[in-house]
């Protein structure tokens, strides 16, 4: 058997995005982006600004999933939400559960955000890490 080494006939045209599918991704990176400031607005309000707050990693990933399933074009969540708390954050593929172990948030630590958006017109991924602390 003769193996050939050459790059397959199927990259380039895998590579290569029609203007349509380019406008989808910028359009859906925007609606995205419009629900992380929503999101980013009520963690602010409800979790570094109250005194008490009963919020868990499990929680606040829901809200987020609300915040993007109230945009036009929204299908579901492109991958699990990873809500990482303190030293929750620092965990390879961390998921909280609604079980009781999910930590709560306070206002103050370091809080890892990574989630996605899956749009009819594109997804997103988006990880962001954020202290807490005033």
């Amino acid at each position: 058997m003769e193996i050939i080494e050459d790059r397959s006939v199927l990259l380039l045209p895998k590579a290569l995005k029609t203007p349509e599918e380019i406008a989808g991704y910028y359009a859906c990176h925007v609606r995205d982006g419009s629900a992380l400031t929503a999101f980013f607005c009520w963690l602010e309000q409800h979790v570094v600004y109250q005194e008490e707050t009963h919020h868990t990693e499990w929680s606040v990933g829901e809200r987020l999933h609300e915040c993007r399933a109230a945009l036009d074009g929204f299908v579901d969540d492109s991958f699990g939400c990873i809500a990482g708390y303190q030293s929750n954050g620092a965990l390879p593929h961390y998921a909280a559960h609604d079980d009781g172990s999910a930590l709560e948030i306070h206002k103050e630590g370091m809080f890892l955000l990574d989630s996605g958006g899956q749009y009819i017109d594109g997804t997103t991924d988006t990880t962001r890490t954020m202290y807490l602390g005033h």
